[in-house]
């Protein structure tokens, strides 16, 4: 379903916003959210952007959420050649030093799935 609100007061939008999808995000058949329009003032029920581009209240609870809470990242030295994990479902960067290689890619962590990754050096 989509997400609107009919409550203009930005505080409480951007509190609302916020709670709502920690709520939502919490239920493990939650996997996505969708607002139903970005900007104001063209769509007054969501203000992810204003007229002028700026974070309207939902936008900033939203990217506040996504950009950090939401957000995995970690540093880890590896001794016993794993690594174990825990982060949120999409797709990771990683960078691996051995010795004087470095080497880089992607993996992505999938909901319904074990999510064991191998990364071969």
């Amino acid at each position: 379903s989509e997400f609107t609100m009919d409550i203009l007061e930005p505080e409480i939008r951007e509190k609302y916003t916020r709670d709502f999808m920690i709520a939502a995000f919490s239920h493990p058949a939650v996997s996505e959210f969708l607002f139903w329009g970005f900007q104001s003032p063209r769509n007054e029920k969501v203000d992810i952007f204003d007229e002028n581009w700026q974070l309207g209240a939902m936008g900033r609870a939203f990217y506040g959420l996504i950009s950090q809470e939401f957000h995995s990242k970690g540093v880890a030295e590896i001794k016993e050649e794993k690594l174990k994990v825990k982060g949120f479902y999409g797709t990771y960067k990683y960078t691996v030093v051995d010795g004087n290689q470095l080497y880089k890619g992607t993996f992505t962590v999938k909901p319904g799935q074990l999510n064991n990754i191998t990364i071969d050096l």
